[in-house]
């Protein structure tokens, strides 16, 4: 108590000794529009240093998965009087408020809010767990670099007193987190029919509707995975598409006439444009195609109508030959 005691004393009595000098630079301190107070040399600056974990957001992140950063922060105090605060104030702390700025593809959110720092002029590792939750959104564009920023400020420290500021306020102290989404294949198919009756000897073109809902640019495979010896199939083996972007594939389909009824299973496998070795799960559509009936060969009537024609002709021509044989006889 006397050690504490004895230190206060010490500092008043530098303040009545510094005070005619203090005085006579008010002038020249507001003159120069700096904004500082007659005392303000005399207080002590907070240092604060931030880091954290990288190996926690190594790689790409999964987006709709949470992730946990710790974060370290060592604080200490500098200036003038320095030391002789960290004596005076040795069983008081600091308040550190904390907070994050995310950018709008992710949410980000620390906790605790605020930690209390030793007043030391020793760099000092602040014991309390932090940590800094970060969550990629699902329309995160995949492999693009997105920022966290965590800001720390130091709030002023008052004496004993309360009458002076032994720690003045300290400015804001960030550091960005960068993180990568990781890319998610997601594709919707649509086609307006599943069952269709089609003629057989024509070509049918049936129209599918693809849709990239994923969270980067896509190439959709495209493979029929049976295909009938009634039926000549053609289609592309794959399209591109942007992100939100929709668009049709046409399926040509020609079959014979010794069909009934056939199912047709076609796979669309969506994959990374930039990347083969990242392939999503396969989408197996499959359409019912039957036979509309509406050939019709020709009928066998026809085919004896036209020999019993033929036999005519050739009687006539040989009643010809043998009447034109019997004049000829004659003469």
């Amino acid at each position: 108590m006397k050690s504490k005691l004895s230190i206060l004393l010490t500092f008043v009595l530098i303040l009545v000794i510094l005070s005619p000098v203090l005085v006579k630079d008010v002038e020249a301190e507001r003159a120069s529009n700096k904004g500082l107070g007659i005392f303000d040399f005399l207080k002590a600056e907070s240092v604060i240093e931030l880091g954290y974990d990288k190996t926690s957001v190594e790689g790409s992140l999964m987006p709709g998965e949470v992730y946990n950063v710790p974060i370290n922060i060592t604080y200490k105090i500098q200036g003038t009087l320095a030391n002789l605060y960290s004596k005076l104030l040795s069983e008081q702390t600091v308040q550190i408020e904390l907070s994050v700025e995310s950018d709008k593809y992710c949410e980000a959110s620390i906790k605790p809010e605020s930690v209390e720092a030793n007043v030391t002029t020793e760099k000092t590792k602040i014991s309390t767990k932090l940590t800094v939750s970060i969550k990629v959104n699902d329309d995160a564009v995949a492999y693009s670099q997105l920022k966290i920023t965590v800001i720390a400020k130091a709030k002023e420290k008052k004496g004993p007193i309360g009458l002076l500021t032994y720690i003045k306020k300290s400015d804001n102290v960030t550091m960005d987190i960068s993180v990568n989404p990781k890319y998610v294949p997601v594709i919707d198919v649509k086609s307006d029919f599943s069952y269709k009756e089609i003629p057989p000897f024509n070509v049918t073109k049936l129209p599918v509707n693809i849709t990239n809902q994923g969270n980067g640019k896509t190439i959709v495979l495209i493979e029929p995975l049976n295909v009938s010896e009634h039926f000549n199939i053609s289609m592309p083996k794959s399209i591109m598409l942007e992100i939100n972007d929709t668009k049709p594939v046409i399926i040509s389909v020609s079959p014979d006439n010794d069909f009934d009824q056939e199912t047709l299973k076609i796979s669309f496998t969506p994959q990374y444009y930039a990347d083969e070795s990242l392939t999503g799960t396969p989408i197996i559509q499959t359409y019912t195609l039957k036979n509309d009936g509406s050939y019709k060969e020709p009928e066998d009537d026809d085919f004896e109508i036209d020999l019993t024609l033929l036999i005519i002709l050739v009687f006539v021509i040989l009643i010809i030959i043998v009447f034109i044989y019997i004049i000829r006889s004659r003469l």
